[in-house]
């Protein structure tokens, strides 16, 4: 099956976005900036946001899955505005691919945690 002028642009335009998360180098393996991602993901239905915001709580999550960048450095990093990188992170809560709870530090509310779940 032919893949669709339009599903191209868009594709490439989600991987141009992988790569410049990603340090600008996907598969530099010398430097270490590289994160994998399993095939899978492209079967899962994601929308192009909720790829790029899944990439990129996967490349900066720690050995438990979880990191906890606020949604402003999140939404910065993946090149949309806030409203589409929360409405992304719901997208991906909803799918279980991600968790998010929130984080307090003496009675004051700080960023998210969030836990990506493998693909």
């Amino acid at each position: 099956m032919a893949i669709g002028e339009g599903t191209k642009k868009v594709w490439l335009k989600t991987v141009k976005k992988c790569a410049r998360i990603s340090g600008g180098d996907i598969l530099n393996k010398q430097k270490g900036n590289f994160f994998l991602l399993p095939n899978k993901i492209f079967d899962e239905g994601l929308t192009p946001m909720e790829f790029v915001v899944y990439s990129f709580l996967t490349s900066r999550s720690d050995a438990k899955g979880q990191s906890f960048y606020s949604v402003p450095n999140i939404s910065k990093a993946c090149g949309m505005c806030e409203n589409s990188c929360r409405k992304a992170i719901r997208g991906l809560m909803e799918k279980g691919y991600v968790d998010v709870s929130q984080r307090y530090f003496e009675n004051a509310r700080q960023s998210n945690l969030y836990t990506v779940h493998k693909i």
